[in-house]
């Protein structure tokens, strides 16, 4: 069972729930762009495929979606390049009735192009965004 699996089960308690994210967000933390034992490309790939749609049922827990927030803000700080889900997420909107976790996501990336990057990242955000 993979940590975000563990996130979806119903009967878990959500102190279990939140523990599995931080292991997942410190995780990603140390693995994704190591020198030594970064993660390999077809796990990153299964996070980047499966991440909006475990936010979206996290069901207005907050404490889960700020978790999945910190994620997105980690993963987006190193593949804005390759990765900027943007359409996916503004296609959902349309769809979902509880936007507070796209809303979320949408700040998580926001706020990796606010402060900590170069004008060139902030260019490429605001161009991508055209």
């Amino acid at each position: 069972m993979t940590l975000m699996e563990i996130v979806d089960e119903v009967g878990l308690q959500v102190e279990v729930k939140q523990a599995a994210l931080i292991q997942l967000k410190n995780h990603i933390k140390l693995h994704w762009q190591a020198k030594k034992d970064e993660m390999d490309k077809s796990e990153k790939e299964a996070i980047k495929n499966a991440i909006l749609l475990a936010v979206i049922r996290c069901n207005r827990n907050h404490k889960l979606i700020k978790l999945y927030k910190d994620i997105f803000t980690i993963i987006i700080g190193m593949e804005y390049r390759h990765w900027l889900p943007v359409v996916p997420i503004v296609e959902r909107i349309t769809q979902e009735q509880d936007l507070v976790p796209l809303l979320h996501i949408l700040l998580a990336i926001a706020a990796s192009f606010e402060f900590s990057i170069t004008e060139e990242e902030r260019q490429h955000f605001f161009n991508f965004l055209k």
